[in-house]
């Protein structure tokens, strides 16, 4: 994404959106000026109170979100296995698919 400055023909700042996933994360930014000088920040989308829910569906929702929580985290590890197994040999994922699964079950 480029931001434009002021209406100068070289001046123009280029924002990098780092990778973040889930809505409850900072969308962290990195901006280069023109100078080249670096500025890093986070912003935060404010997405307004959360409204309560029924007693009955409170637990509900909790080990609903728990579960989530940890699938999110098992997805991570795994694709954090499968691109060292891609970079060590050729299909290497394929050939270690087995233990990248069973190392992921077995951590989470």
């Amino acid at each position: 994404m480029t931001v434009l400055g002021p209406t100068h023909s070289a001046s123009h700042m280029v924002v990098r959106r780092d990778r973040g996933y889930g809505s409850d994360e900072k969308l962290k930014f990195s901006v280069i000026k023109p100078t080249g000088e670096v500025e890093r920040g986070e912003l935060r989308l404010d997405l307004g109170p959360v409204k309560k829910s029924s007693r009955r569906m409170r637990p509900v929702e909790r080990r609903l979100r728990k579960l989530i929580r940890a699938e999110y985290k098992a997805l991570g590890r795994y694709l954090v296995l499968h691109d060292r197994s891609r970079r060590k040999r050729r299909n290497g994922w394929v050939k270690d698919l087995g233990s990248n699964l069973r190392n992921v079950i077995r951590h989470s």
